[in-house]
């Protein structure tokens, strides 16, 4: 895994807008917008749970979805809605890879994680913040997305101590170093003279000065009380009632949008 320091991250984007007119090799003219968007209009968003998103799509979780630069491949991609890798209380696992024996069926023998909870926290901090910028930058309004906290991989696990930490902060980084020192990263970027010149976007700049200040600092979730973390919460705590299929059955809600647990007790 190979983390790109935000400054970086940020700037590589306007240079390669600039020399190529794409982003991690995604041309321009594939970058997704809904019809609405391209009519001049405010897409509607599809609903899913309590909020929407512009795009009912998105990566599921896994490798691929750790790293902030992927998350912003996808978004650009036309992902909206994204499922965060899943994390879990062994966040140090020295493993010899390859992980998995596929000579005949195919069987994984480790519980996987590639980063630390330190480390995965703040790259998904840095995708957030990252897609916020794309948003007003490439975006139109009511462009929304969402992202989902997976984590795993038994209840015992996600009620530790260091799991409950990280999944508090996901939810609320108002408070955090972490999020402060990435704003202030994002605002020297945007202030460099030479971040997006010599693009489309270069008399945008001025408008992205207080853009840092006005990223939430919380995912918009449902909020899940500890000893419900892990399974359903139950309607009338956050998002919609009971949702029913077409014959006016009720369907059963999924644990809370941001909270997904992954595998079975062991």
């Amino acid at each position: 895994m190979r983390l790109i320091p935000f400054r970086d991250l940020l700037l590589r984007c306007g240079a390669e807008l600039r020399a190529k007119g794409s982003i991690f090799d995604i041309p321009v003219e594939h970058f997704w917008r809904s019809r609405a968007a391209a009519a001049g209009n405010s897409p509607a968003g599809a609903p899913i749970f309590s909020s929407s998103a512009a795009n009912p799509v998105g990566p599921a979780a896994g490798p691929h979805t750790q790293l902030a630069q992927n998350v912003i491949a996808a978004w650009l991609s036309g992902g909206r809605y994204f499922e965060l890798k899943t994390v879990q209380k062994l966040d140090s696992l020295v493993i010899e890879k390859p992980c998995i024996d596929a000579a005949d069926e195919g069987y994984n023998v480790e519980w996987s994680t590639e980063l630390s909870l330190d480390q995965a926290y703040e790259e998904y901090l840095k995708a957030w913040m990252a897609l916020h910028l794309l948003t007003a930058l490439l975006g139109a309004p009511g462009d929304s997305f969402l992202f989902n906290m997976s984590v795993g991989y038994d209840l015992a696990g996600i009620k530790t101590e260091k799991m409950d930490r990280f999944i508090a902060r996901l939810i609320d980084s108002s408070a955090e170093p972490v999020f402060a020192k990435l704003r202030e990263q994002m605002e020297q970027v945007i202030a460099e003279p030479a971040f997006l010149q010599g693009t489309a976007w270069a008399d945008r700049r001025e408008s992205l000065r207080d853009l840092p200040g006005r990223i939430p600092a919380f995912l918009p979730a449902p909020r899940v009380p500890p000893a419900g973390r892990g399974r359903r919460t139950g309607a009338g705590r956050g998002g919609p009632g009971p949702q029913r299929d077409r014959g006016g059955r009720p369907v059963p809600r999924p644990a809370s949008l941001y909270l997904s647990p992954r595998g079975r007790d062991r």
